[in-house]
């Protein structure tokens, strides 16, 4: 029988106090009876196990599955955080590279990949297109500006990534699709 957290928290409302204290190592051994010594519930009073609560909490710890984080998932990870943050700093170069030598089945990195190179690309359009703008002077000006908004989307690309979040840059080209 399993309770859901509402349940829960209503029954333990109307329930006393915990009736038992599990240390650290959560084992059978290490639990105590609660004993209060003061003012509160007239003083000196012993609560009893509660049977029910005990169920309840063993019943729900079999239910959850066991958090086993892969080294080569975080490898991979990192894989893409270079290539979002490398973009801004480094060129269109090391997001091609990385995209290009990527031979992992994983999906959501092979899209992010995607979004970096596609956004380096787009960078390096950008770029030429401002170095005609120089001329004019106002190149001045956007360059930087265009620059600090790709390193600005490159931070919400990557936490994107950290977070297991897909992530579209804005006002991209979608070269690789």
């Amino acid at each position: 029988m399993s309770l859901t957290s509402l349940d829960f928290a209503r029954d333990f409302a109307r329930s006393s106090l915990p009736t038992k204290a599990t240390f650290s190592t959560g084992m059978r051994n290490a639990e105590s009876d609660l004993l209060i010594n003061g003012p509160i519930n007239g003083g000196g009073e012993v609560f009893k196990r509660n049977e029910r609560f005990d169920e309840t909490m063993s019943e729900d710890a079999d239910e959850r599955p066991p958090v086993i984080k892969l080294q080569n998932e975080t490898k991979d990870r990192s894989l893409g955080s270079l290539a979002h943050i490398l973009g801004p700093l480094v060129g269109f170069l090391a997001p091609v590279l990385i995209y290009a030598t990527y031979n992992g089945d994983d999906e959501f990195l092979k899209s992010h990949l995607r979004e970096a190179t596609n956004a380096s690309l787009t960078f390096l359009i950008a770029a030429i297109i401002h170095s005609f703008l120089f001329v004019i002077l106002i190149g001045c000006l956007t360059f930087p500006a265009h620059w600090l908004m790709y390193i600005i989307w490159a931070i919400n690309a990557n936490s994107a990534l950290n977070a297991g979040q897909e992530y579209n840059y804005p006002l991209t080209i979608r070269f690789i699709s």
